[in-house]
């Protein structure tokens, strides 16, 4: 297999048809066609089915673009970073930012970025808290900010803060009082809980903890959306973190209790794949990603508390 084939191969799959992908390389479709079966034989069988509009990807064509697409990206990044070495940092990084990450300092990495590195391409897509090794890999991302990622051997988990969670709902559910809340009352209450899953995520780092909040819930969502309309509509609770509360109490005739005895807990990482390709530019924005999180930190926008994992992932003009 050679480098044009597998880029052949990739524009087909991600295009549905070669005609489609001879317009993107900019090819004619017999010439496609060609480096298609040569590739096919060294595959050892077809990697598509021809259909009426298009092409469908065999398993054996599922299976070869997972690892085509890895190949590019390796080769891709080697290329910027020779290029690069000695010149302004360039290249494209995909960053993941779950949603309070995403509002708490999305904004100021992205001015960061064009600030610095006029030269990277920054592409900001959302991440599902519980992220998984899989997931990261499918979607060809380069950094993930993350709750409660599944803990793989194959990702690198840098810890960034911990945060409390808070229960919200109606005053005439949780009872308007400046009082923290004991999980033991709030189990009795009723609420509304993310599913931990392929379609949903933990509230909570804490594995017991997320069994009893499991075991007593009375409904469950894979979305914070239904969980506000529960909560909106007087059906009973949910939990969210201490700044996702900040904005979710504002005009909805909600308040908030924080969880205590125990603490509710969450942890956002920094998570990377070990076995990944960086470049100069990732390195950039992990960079920045860290310098970000420091800087809501100490400055208490974000309420949280700072773990020990952060210190050492600081630049070093950070962590004096």
């Amino acid at each position: 297999m050679d480098f044009r084939q597998l880029r052949v191969f990739v524009a087909i799959f991600e295009a549905g048809s070669i005609v489609g992908a001879a317009e993107v390389l900019r090819s004619a479709p017999s010439v496609l066609a060609h480096h298609l079966r040569n590739l096919e034989s060294r595959a050892g069988g077809p990697l598509f089915e021809r259909r009426s509009r298009g092409v469908e990807p065999t398993e054996l064509g599922q299976r070869l673009y997972v690892h085509a697409r890895d190949i590019l990206r390796a080769v891709d990044l080697a290329e910027h970073d020779l290029r690069d070495a000695r010149a302004e940092i360039s290249g494209k990084v995909v960053l993941s930012l779950a949603y309070s990450a995403l509002h708490a300092i999305g904004p100021a990495v992205l001015d960061a970025v064009i600030e610095r590195h006029p030269r990277i391409v920054l592409d900001i897509v959302s991440t599902v808290s519980g992220a998984t090794f899989d997931q990261i890999a499918a979607s060809g991302i380069d950094l993930a900010v993350a709750y409660n990622p599944s803990r793989d051997a194959k990702l690198k988990l840098t810890p960034l803060l911990e945060e409390d969670s808070m229960a919200i709902g109606k005053p005439e559910i949780l009872r308007e009082t400046e009082e923290d809340l004991l999980l033991c009352d709030f189990l009795e209450m009723p609420y509304i809980l993310p599913r931990k899953g392929a379609r949903g995520r933990a509230v909570t780092d804490d594995p017991e903890h997320q069994r009893l909040l499991e075991a007593h819930a009375r409904m469950f969502t894979d979305g914070v959306d239904a969980a506000v309309q529960f909560a909106v509509a007087g059906h009973g609770c949910m939990i969210a973190s201490a700044l996702y509360s900040e904005r979710l109490l504002t005009g909805r005739g909600l308040i908030g209790r924080r969880l205590i005895d125990p603490r509710i807990t969450r942890t956002l990482f920094l998570c990377e794949r070990k076995d990944a390709p960086s470049s100069r530019a990732i390195g950039a924005v992990r960079e920045i990603v860290v310098e970000k999180i420091t800087e809501v930190i100490r400055n208490e926008t974000w309420p949280c508390r700072e773990v020990s994992g952060l210190r050492t992932a600081m630049p070093r003009d950070c962590a004096d």
